[in-house]
């Protein structure tokens, strides 16, 4: 069964109501005065009866009074006195009023039902949004003025047209099955459409009723636009949030809820699921050495009001430690209160480690130059030393006590002066490769140290595999193994041992590379230490060291195209520490180094002097 139905046009007034109600009322009475001769009295009541509807519909409720008193006048008074004269019985005027008051309520009856469509068909004639009626044929039986200008039509045009036939572009679309099931069963729906034969996006909501559909619709094409210029805006600010590791956060201090970005969820190594939202959460990741810092800065912050910033260590999920800054400020309620904060944070470790490498470079710097200007300066005064000893050794009347005293003088002051040039050479990279002999090198080196093996009564332990050379120079290394030799012996408790290992590897028929080891098992190196311990002017032996020593040595290593690595353990019974250098291979494979001799065979004892 088909449904249809339509608004009427509004009320007429003014004269055209009075022309139209005369006009209604002279018809009326002609057609009573036809319709009587063959029917009874009753027919006149029911012609203006009818007349009455059409006036109070058309022309509102006066005029629809007007013509019942007119009807009941000429009906009493006219067609059922055909005699001259009125009659004021008290029956003629009985049905005269009952039938006015009838006929007055059915007018105010149907002035007020038209009043209420007209207020309605005005209301929704000034939405600013545009809304049509469909049948269940998907007939337009009303449309507004905006709904027709969206349209690109006229409302003349528009209404009693099949929708489908008014807008063909929107078959095939995300319009046609939402209307078709808000149609089909009866739930309204809401969504939104771009119209692609005016480019528009239009939001549209649909609800049903029992003889159709009615449809309200709005250009929400300017909100788009606005809401595609801020999602680009947020999709740069999101990429440079990215680029620059930075996030934002806003901390409600009611509630003590953090609220992070996916930037910041991001940069933590965190997951929207990993994180609860709770400030005590966040406060656990900082590193304990810098929570006290940051804690009181937020609280001087909320104490004055006044912006915060600090920088932080936290240990992220994946067992990095990184460095975060943060920057914010603290929000104020309607009564200047601190309420929260918000701000930015930033993974700013590759500038914390560019700034450490920077500090580093400049240590080198400084170290270098302080190197060079010392080993430069004392040369002069070992010059005048070593002459002296020399002059002094050529008295004949000496000691022979005295002479081997004089001859160690002189083997420590060539020490010297061998450390100070080659302190000088390594500053100044003069020095030319060579091929040298590792075990060889080691082995002067523990000689020039017996002195002070024999002081402490170290045992020395040689784990020599074979005998090896490499191509380097051999100032530098001998530096490289004396310092590790050196550090071993002030580490090595009265009595103990010390390992000195030479291990090569072999690729082929060729060495690829050789592992010199140092062990001590003195008291270990602490853990808090361990980092720090190839930096520049870093010691651990208090006011004895100057913190050269390791720095200058893996300087050297890696200048070699080696590494230096350490193990250290400080737990009693078990503490020592073993330094491992491992170099390259000699370039030439004609280098062939002479067997070791029996005394500097594998676990070959040297004991304590």
């Amino acid at each position: 069964m088909k449904h249809s139905f339509a608004f009427r046009p509004r009320p007429l007034t003014g004269p055209t109501a009075l022309v139209l109600t005369l006009a209604a009322n002279v018809a009326a009475a002609l057609l009573s005065l036809v319709a009587i001769r063959w029917t009874n009295y009753s027919t006149p009541f029911m012609v203006f009866t009818g007349a009455v509807i059409v006036c109070a519909w058309i022309t509102g409720f006066r005029n629809g009074a007007l013509t019942a008193v007119v009807g009941a006048l000429f009906a009493n008074y006219y067609l059922m006195h055909p005699e001259p004269g009125w009659s004021l019985s008290w029956a003629d005027l009985s049905r005269t009023l009952l039938w006015v008051a009838f006929a007055s309520g059915l007018a105010f009856l149907l002035a007020r039902l038209r009043s209420s469509q007209d207020k309605a068909e005005r209301v929704l004639a000034s939405i600013g949004e545009g809304f049509c009626v469909m049948d269940r044929d998907w007939r337009v039986v009303y449309i507004n003025g905006p709904g027709a200008q969206l349209m690109g039509r006229k409302k003349n045009e528009v209404i009693g047209q099949s929708y489908w036939d008014l807008t063909p572009e929107s078959k095939g679309t995300i319009i046609e099955p939402q209307l078709r099931r808000s149609a089909a069963e009866g739930v309204p729906v809401e969504f939104e459409a771009r119209s692609g034969q005016q480019s528009r996006w239009l939001q549209i909501r649909a609800c049903p009723f029992a003889e159709g559909l009615s449809i309200f619709f709005q250009d929400i094409t300017a909100a788009k636009e606005r809401e595609e210029t801020l999602r680009s805006v947020l999709e740069r600010l999101t990429r440079a949030h990215k680029a620059a590791e930075v996030g934002a956060f806003e901390w409600n201090l009611s509630t003590n809820e953090l609220i992070w970005s996916e930037d910041a969820l991001r940069i933590h190594g965190l997951s929207r699921e990993q994180f609860d939202g709770r400030f005590e959460t966040w406060v656990k990741t900082i590193h304990p050495d810098d929570l006290t810092t940051v804690l009181t800065r937020i609280q001087k912050s909320l104490d004055d009001k006044s912006e915060y910033s600090v920088e932080y260590r936290t240990l992220i999920p994946t067992g990095q430690l990184r460095w975060f800054g943060v920057h914010g400020r603290v929000m104020l309620d309607d009564h200047g209160k601190a309420c929260g904060m918000a701000g930015l944070c930033s993974d700013i470790t590759q500038r914390k480690l560019e700034e450490a490498a920077l500090r580093r470079s400049e240590k080198l710097a400084t170290a270098g130059r302080l190197a060079a200007t010392i080993a430069h300066e004392i040369n002069n005064p070992l010059e005048a030393v070593t002459n002296l000893i020399y002059l002094l050794r050529r008295e004949h009347d000496l000691k022979p006590d005295s002479k081997e005293m004089l001859r160690l003088a002189e083997e420590q002051l060539a020490r010297v002066n061998h450390i100070a040039k080659q302190t000088l050479g390594f500053y100044r990279d003069r020095n030319v490769p060579e091929a040298v002999d590792v075990v060889q090198t080691l082995e002067e080196l523990l000689a020039i140290l017996r002195a002070r093996i024999a002081s402490k009564q170290i045992t020395i332990l040689r784990e020599y595999e074979n005998a090896c050379l490499l191509d380097g120079f051999r100032g530098e290394l001998r530096q490289v193994f004396s310092n590790l030799l050196t550090n071993a012996i002030d580490a090595s408790p009265r009595g103990g041992k010390l390992i000195v290992r030479v291990k090569p590897q072999r690729a082929a028929e060729h060495i690829s590379s050789v592992h010199v080891e140092v062990e001590d098992f003195g008291s270990g190196i602490q853990h808090a230490d361990q980092e720090h311990i190839f930096e520049p002017f870093f010691t651990t032996k208090s006011d004895i060291g100057t913190g050269l020593g390791l720095w200058v040595t893996k300087e050297l290593v890696e200048k070699h195209g080696g590494s230096i690595v350490f193990r250290s353990n400080c737990q009693n019974g078990n503490s020592g520490t073993c330094f491992s250098v491992t170099l390259p291979g000699p370039g030439n494979s004609a280098h062939t180094a002479p067997p070791l001799p029996a005394s500097l065979r594998r676990n070959a004892p040297d004991p304590p002097g």
